[in-house]
C-alpha cells in the first residue's frame, strides 16, 4: 500500500480499493469518448432529482457518478468541472437520514478529493460539515464511519514542499539539502494548516456554540467501532492528518482522549500493518511539538507497543519508517525517554530495521538513524550501548547504498562519529569502512553545510581515538577534504568549527602538516569570522599552536598571515571559559611563534 517517492507518504495515500461497496472497477488512462457529456448528463439528472426531492432518482443517480468518478483521473477533473461536487454535497445535506446516500456520498467525496484545488472545492462547498453530520447521524453504521473517516483523512493530506524552500526533506540529488530537524523538516506526512480543515469551527446554524468537528467524530467513530480494522485505520490516519505540524489540534486530541484509542487500536489490530503504520503517524503528529504529549504518550505503554509491531513487521517498510520515526520524536530531549528506550530494546529493533530494509528503502535508513540519534543525544549509556550494538556496519551500508540522499549522508556521520568513544569502537568504525563513506560524502555533497559539519565531526573522533586512525584518515585525503569544507562553507560556524576541529586530529604527518599549512589563511579567516564562536577560537588557536610547534617555517607563516592578532583577540573574547588557552595540544606561547629578527 505504501511506496514512498519523494516527501510523499504514498502516490494512493489511502486504500481506495477497498473503500467501495461494489465490485472493483478497471481504471482507464485518459478520457473515454463523450465522457464529458456524460458526467454532464448525470449531474443534470443529479440536480433535477433534488429539486423534485426524489429520493430514490438522487440516490440512485449519486451512484452513476460514484461510478464514474472511479474510472480515470480525468473524469474525477470532469466532474468537479461540471458541479458535481456541489450536487453531491447537497444530496448529503438533503438526504442527511439516508444511510445509503451518506455511504455513496462519502465515497464519491473520497473519490474525488486528488488535489488540492478540488479539496478546497469541497470545503468551500460545505463538504466537511456534511461529512461529520452524516457521521454523527449514522453513528452506528461502520461504512458510513469507515468512507467518514477516509474522507477527512484525505481531506486533511496535503504534501507541499515549498514550505521548507523547495528542498527535498532528505536532501536527495538534484536537490538543496533538508532541514536538520525532522520535526521541522520533513513533510513525509500531511501538512494540516495547509489543508482542508478538520475543525469545521463555524457556529451551528441557530447556536453559538462551535462545531465539535471532525476529529471528535473521529474520535467517536473509532471508540464506537474497535471491530472494525478499517475505520482504525483510517481514523489513525485521520487524527495524525488533523494534527501534524499544528500544536493546538494536537493537545486537543491528547485531551480528547485519541492517545488512548490509538493504542486501543494498536493492540487490538497487532497483525495489520495498515494500522500499525497509521497510528505511529498519529502518535507522531500528536507529540511533535508538545512536550506535555511526549510525555503522556511515552507513559501510556507506547514503547513497548511500537517496539513490538515493529518487531512483529519486520518486512513492513512502512511500519519501520513510522515506528523509527515516532520512538526518535519521543525520545528527543527527554533523557529518561531516551534510556526507556534503550533498556526496552530499542536500539536493537533500530538496527534491525536498518537491516531488513538496508536496499529497499532509504526512508527507514533515514528515520532509524535519526531516532538513534535522539537516542544518543547528551546521553552517554545509550552512547556506551550503541558502540557495542553493530551499528556501525548498517550505517556504513546506508551511507553507501544511498549516497544521493544527503540526510542519511550526515546523519550517517553524525552517528559514526558518537560511535567512537575508545580506540575499541574506533576499530570497528574503521572495520565498516567509515572513515572512507564519511570522506566520498563530503566529496560528494561539498556544498551542504550539514554533511559537511558533520563529516568534519566524524574523523575529528576517528582521528582523536588513535594515530594510527589519523595516518589512515591523512592518507586518504582527510586533511584536504576538511580544507575544503572550510573553504566552501567560510560563514557556517558549524562548519568551521568541526573543520577546526577536525584539523587538530590531523597532524601527525608530513602530509597532514603540509596540508594545513597550506590552509593557514583559510583557519585565521575562520577565526576572524566567528569572534564570538568559542569552539572555533578554542580549535583554531589549538591548530595554529600545533602548526608552530617546532617549525620556525610555520611560524612564520602564521605570523605574516595574521595569526598573533587572532590569537590575541580569541584570548580576550573567550579566554580560559572557553578553553583557548588550555586544551589536550596546548600551544606554544605567542613569543615562540614571533619570526626571527
Amino acid at each position: 500500500m505504501v511506496q514512498h517517492e519523494d516527501a510523499d507518504i504514498s502516490k494512493d495515500f489511502l486504500k481506495l480499493s477497498t473503500l467501495s461497496p461494489k465490485s472493483p472497477r478497471p481504471s482507464s488512462p485518459s478520457r473515454a469518448s463523450g465522457s464529458v457529456d456524460a458526467i454532464s448528463a448525470v449531474i443534470g439528472t443529479l440536480a433535477s432529482s433534488r429539486a423534485s426531492k426524489n429520493a430514490v432518482h438522487i440516490l440512485n443517480t449519486a451512484h452513476q457518478l460514484s461510478r464514474l468518478s472511479d474510472r480515470s483521473l480525468q473524469h474525477k477533473a470532469d466532474i468537479a468541472i461540471q458541479g458535481g461536487i456541489g450536487e453531491v454535497i447537497a444530496a448529503m445535506q438533503e438526504l442527511q437520514t439516508d444511510v445509503d446516500m451518506q455511504r455513496e456520498g462519502c465515497y464519491i467525496l473520497v473519490s474525488l478529493s486528488m488535489g488540492a484545488d478540488i479539496k478546497q472545492q469541497i470545503a468551500k462547498d460545505g463538504g466537511v460539515q456534511a461529512i461529520i453530520a452524516g457521521m454523527r447521524t449514522h453513528r452506528h453504521d461502520s461504512k458510513v464511519q469507515e468512507y467518514g473517516c477516509c474522507a477527512l483523512a484525505k481531506l486533511s493530506y496535503s504534501c507541499d514542499c515549498n514550505q521548507v524552500g523547495g528542498a527535498h526533506p532528505w536532501g536527495k540529488a538534484g536537490e538543496r539539502g533538508g532541514n536538520a530537524d525532522v520535526g521541522e523538516g520533513v513533510r513525509c506526512g500531511v501538512q494540516a494548516s495547509s489543508a482542508v480543515s478538520m475543525n469545521a469551527d463555524v457556529a451551528q446554524e441557530g447556536s453559538s456554540r462551535p462545531d465539535l468537528g471532525g476529529v471528535e467524530a473521529v474520535a467517536q467513530a473509532m471508540h464506537d467501532h474497535l471491530e472494525e480494522v478499517d475505520v482504525q485505520d483510517y481514523g489513525c490516519n485521520a487524527l495524525g492528518n488533523a494534527a501534524f505540524n499544528h500544536e493546538a489540534n494536537a493537545q486537543r486530541l491528547a485531551a480528547a482522549g485519541c492517545v488512548e484509542l490509538v493504542m486501543a487500536a494498536m493492540k487490538k489490530w497487532r497483525r495489520s500493518a495498515s494500522v500499525q503504520h497509521y497510528a505511529c503517524w498519529a502518535l507522531i503528529a500528536m507529540c511533535m511539538h508538545s512536550t506535555h504529549n511526549q510525555g503522556l504518550i511515552a507513559g501510556a505503554g507506547t514503547i513497548e507497543a511500537i517496539i513490538q509491531s515493529m518487531e512483529m513487521h519486520l518486512g513492513v517498510a512502512a511500519v519501520q519508517q513510522y515506528g523509527s520515526w515516532v520512538l526518535g520524536q519521543l525520545a528527543k530531549g527527554s533523557q529518561s525517554i531516551q534510556l526507556r528506550i534503550a533498556t526496552r530494546d530499542g536500539v536493537e529493533v533500530l538496527v534491525a530495521a536498518m537491516t531488513a530494509h538496508a536496499q529497499d528503502s532509504p526512508e527507514v535508513q533515514f528515520y532509524a538513524m535519526w531516532a538513534l540519534l535522539q537516542l544518543a543525544e547528551s546521553n552517554h549509556e545509550n552512547q556506551a550501548l550503541m558502540a557495542g550494538a553493530s551499528v556501525a556496519g548498517p550505517v556504513v551500508h546506508a551511507m553507501k547504498t544511498f549516497p544521493e540522499w544527503g540526510g542519511i549522508q550526515s546523519r550517517g556521520a553524525k552517528l559514526l562519529a558518537i560511535l567512537v568513544i575508545d580506540s575499541s569502537s574506533a576499530q570497528q568504525v574503521q572495520a565498516a569502512g567509515g572513515v572512507d563513506a564519511v570522506l566520498v560524502a563530503m566529496h560528494q555533497r561539498e556544498r551542504e553545510a550539514e554533511v559537511q559539519a558533520a563529516g568534519c565531526e566524524m574523523l575529528a573522533s576517528q582521528g582523536g581515538a588513535e594515530e594510527q586512525f589519523e595516518r589512515h584518515i591523512v592518507r586518504q585525503g582527510g586533511a584536504g577534504f576538511v580544507a575544503a569544507a572550510l573553504r566552501a562553507h567560510p560563514t557556517n560556524p558549524e562548519v568551521q568549527h568541526a573543520g577546526l576541529k577536525a584539523m587538530t586530529c590531523l597532524v601527525a604527518t608530513e602530509e597532514g602538516v603540509e596540508t594545513l599549512l597550506r590552509m593557514v589563511p583559510n583557519i585565521i579567516a575562520a577565526m576572524e569570522g566567528s569572534v564570538q564562536h568559542g569552539g572555533v577560537q578554542k580549535y583554531g588557536a589549538v591548530v595554529l599552536g600545533q602548526l608552530a610547534q617546532g617549525s620556525r617555517r610555520a611560524q612564520m607563516e602564521i605570523a605574516e598571515s595574521g595569526g598573533l592578532k587572532v590569537l590575541v583577540t580569541a584570548l580576550m573574547e573567550c579566554g580560559e571559559s572557553e578553553g583557548v588557552a588550555q586544551e589536550r595540544h596546548s600551544p606554544p606561547p605567542v613569543s615562540a611563534m614571533c619570526p626571527p629578527v
